[in-house]
């Protein structure tokens, strides 16, 4: 995004504004051609349309490159977008399958529990009575 431009009609103090510390000196110009009649410029032979620079051939060519490069950016922009989210997906399956580990060891350690509580002969298996409150 371009800067925005300063407006020309601004009021800005004077003093404000650098100054050079030495005089500035002219530089030359450039010696002008001479002027040509118009007869001369007048008798230029016509080109063909689609051979002129600036055409709408050679302008339909800049655009279609300008679409290709933007259609360019869109596609590696989205390569990158896949490739993160296959990532995303191949941690959040890992995370699934420890998930899936912990929750086999968890119900594992909670038979083992009620094993040993019926051996016991608690009749509770294990679980504890809340107290109320006085």
């Amino acid at each position: 995004m371009r800067p925005r431009r300063r407006n020309k009609s601004s009021k800005r103090p004077q003093s404000k504004r650098p100054r050079p510390k030495r005089r500035l000196k002219p530089t030359p110009r450039r010696a002008s051609r001479p002027k040509k009649s118009k007869r001369a410029t007048t008798a230029k032979p016509e080109v063909r349309s689609d051979r002129k620079p600036g055409s709408a051939l050679e302008r339909e060519v800049q655009r279609l490159r300008r679409a290709q490069s933007r259609l360019e950016r869109r596609l590696t922009a989205a390569v990158q977008e896949i490739g993160m989210l296959r990532q995303f997906e191949m941690r959040a399956q890992a995370l699934e399958s420890e998930l899936a580990r912990r929750d086999a060891e968890i119900a594992e350690l909670r038979r083992e529990r009620e094993e040993r509580s019926r051996k016991a002969g608690n009749p509770l298996g294990g679980a504890s009575i809340a107290s109320t409150p006085s």
